[in-house]
């Protein structure tokens, strides 16, 4: 609703208290944050690799720097240490999705991976989805999980960055992963989303028919 008020110049004001507002504006907040130190990382000397391999790929620095790809390091308490000073309550934390929790402590839930920040489709952090990169770790792939922010039956991989593609070309490209999409829309194919290796659910479907 905010989001709506904003582009056609309304005042959105709500009523009650704020408790809800500030726990969705942390939960964002937390996301952009992780995005923007995953990101930083990946250009840094502990990504080297991850780097090497991700244009080995053919994927270019524009695109990499366009869908704000990252690195997570194996270090365990990365994030954490990071956010450290924001003085996150435990129920933000731990509702997050970013972290796991062991023994009363929390530990980052993304660990060895090549990190693609999930947005909605005005643009704003709310998942992400992990490669396996520089670990032995069985599952190539780690996703959030599901939480207040992010329903995967509800979001679609790319849309903030192509859903104008797609509204003046009149189709749609569908894929399963995030490379399919980023190495697609980089050789101009940009009418393209990618459902994240999830299955194809009617509400995707209705996002899509409104395009």
């Amino acid at each position: 609703l905010q989001q709506i008020g904003k582009e056609l110049g309304i005042k959105v004001e709500f009523s009650g208290d704020a408790k809800s507002k500030d726990f969705f504006s942390e939960l964002y907040s937390l996301h952009t944050f992780a995005a923007e130190l995953y990101h930083k990382t990946l250009f840094s000397n502990q990504a080297i690799k991850a780097k090497e391999y991700l244009k080995s790929r053919g994927l270019s620095e524009e695109s990499l720097k366009l869908y704000k790809i990252g690195f997570a390091p194996k270090n365990s308490s990365f994030l954490l240490d990071a956010i450290k000073s924001k003085k996150l309550s435990d129920e933000i934390i731990q509702k997050s999705g970013l972290f796991g929790k062991s023994n009363s402590k929390f530990y980052d839930r993304f660990r060895s991976r090549i990190m693609f920040p999930i947005s909605n489709s005005s643009g704003k952090i709310i998942a992400f989805g992990g490669r396996v990169f520089g670990s032995d770790d069985p599952a190539k792939y780690l996703n959030s999980p599901e939480t207040a922010l992010y329903q995967k039956s509800n979001t679609l991989y790319g849309l903030h960055v192509t859903k104008e593609d797609i509204r003046r070309s009149g189709y749609i490209v569908l894929v399963e992963g995030y490379m399919d999409l980023l190495q697609l829309y980089q050789a101009g194919i940009k009418s393209v989303v990618s459902i994240s290796g999830t299955s194809l659910t009617r509400n995707h479907a209705n996002m899509l028919s409104k395009l």
